[in-house]
């Protein structure tokens, strides 16, 4: 499986030692995507932290890095923007939604490349994303996306094998 991971847990890995739940978390999923023979997907690594591209070099060594860049759909960034004009009344809303959907549009468009999976910890984006998608999944085709914290169980769904099957509903945006 294609795992499309956002720079918010590139970045929050940390060092090695370190002891914060949310370092500790992204490091443990990244090394079971690893350890399972998955595949990552990642757009920007530039604000990653060392820990991570000491990891990320290993994923190119073994051949299990998916190239999304160039990836662009306008025709979804185009519905998006239209059903943030339908779901909100006023403009100040309007563009503050805008602001957090378009800045993460890019791992819509790499899980949709992809296996439609993203792993980030962009709880503003994730939540908007699902406000949109009440107003017609079809419309935005990103039904089935699934959008995943670092802390929402994923390392207990990894360590019990990652099974498609055993998806939480709740890592649905639909």
């Amino acid at each position: 499986m294609i795992f499309v991971v956002d720079a918010c847990i590139a970045s929050s890995m940390g060092h090695e030692d370190s002891d914060d739940p949310i370092s500790q978390n992204c490091r443990t999923i990244l090394m079971e995507i690893s350890n399972q023979s998955h595949t990552i997907a990642i757009n920007d690594k530039k604000n990653a932290s060392k820990y991570f591209k000491e990891w990320f070099l290993i994923m190119l060594w073994k051949r299990r890095y998916e190239d999304v860049n160039g990836h662009e759909i306008l025709k979804l960034r185009s519905q998006i923007i239209a059903s943030i004009y339908e779901y909100y009344n006023t403009l100040e809303d309007q563009q503050a939604t805008i602001a957090i959907v378009c800045k993460d549009v890019h791992l819509l468009e790499a899980a949709l490349a992809t296996d439609k999976f993203v792993i980030s910890n962009d709880n503003k984006c994730r939540n908007q994303l699902s406000c949109l998608m009440g107003i017609n999944t079809e419309k935005l085709g990103l039904a089935n996306l699934i959008w995943v914290n670092s802390d929402d169980n994923l390392v207990t769904w990894f360590r019990n094998g990652a099974k498609v099957k055993e998806i939480s509903e709740k890592w649905k945006l639909n």
